[in-house]
């Protein structure tokens, strides 16, 4: 997968309890799906795998201090959330699936570092192709509610799997004191 991610769609199915990943790439006049198939445990590694990776993000960052990580993460989270589209509607049309129409197991996940520095998700088939995403801060935030919503569905009860609520921030009230 060499064009750019155009929209990404995580769905439930129980026949299967499977999640489908479903991706197209390129752009509007020339789309690409990719159809995958999630399972309970790879789900699993892949969460801590983008918990890893946001937790090794937010410690880049000069100004967060160990005491403040867990709030400058649910802040990134809040922002990207806040910047993505969970409402529009999947749309792949008559984009050409290059694997074939069903969907392919994944077997395994590998995250590398690519150019400039930036993750690459490497997502493998058994004996099949690997389709690499590029990872930012907000994808991963965005994948990771994906995940969420389709794993609190599916009713999978994956311990240790949560995103963090909205900070609370508290506004300082003045006090007069006589």
């Amino acid at each position: 997968m060499s064009n750019a991610l155009h929209q990404l769609n995580i769905a439930y199915h129980p026949l299967e309890d499977r999640l489908l990943l479903r991706m197209t790439t390129g752009g509007s006049g020339d789309l690409i799906e990719y159809r995958l198939w999630l399972t309970r445990r790879f789900v699993r590694l892949l969460w801590d795998a983008l918990s890893q990776i946001l937790e090794a993000e937010a410690l880049k960052e000069p100004r967060v201090s160990l005491d403040s990580l867990e709030a400058f993460k649910q802040f990134q989270q809040s922002d990207a959330l806040a910047q993505g589209d969970f409402k529009t509607p999947y749309r792949a049309g008559d984009a050409r699936t290059p694997l074939g129409t069903d969907p392919l197991l994944l077997s395994r996940f590998q995250v590398s570092r690519g150019p400039e520095g930036k993750q690459i998700l490497s997502l493998q088939t058994q004996g099949g192709p690997a389709l690499n995403l590029t990872l930012n801060v907000p994808l991963i935030h965005s994948i990771r509610k994906l995940l969420m919503d389709k794993v609190t569905e599916a009713q999978w009860d994956l311990a240790g799997m949560h995103i963090p609520d909205e900070p609370v921030f508290l506004a300082e009230t003045s006090k007069t004191i006589n």
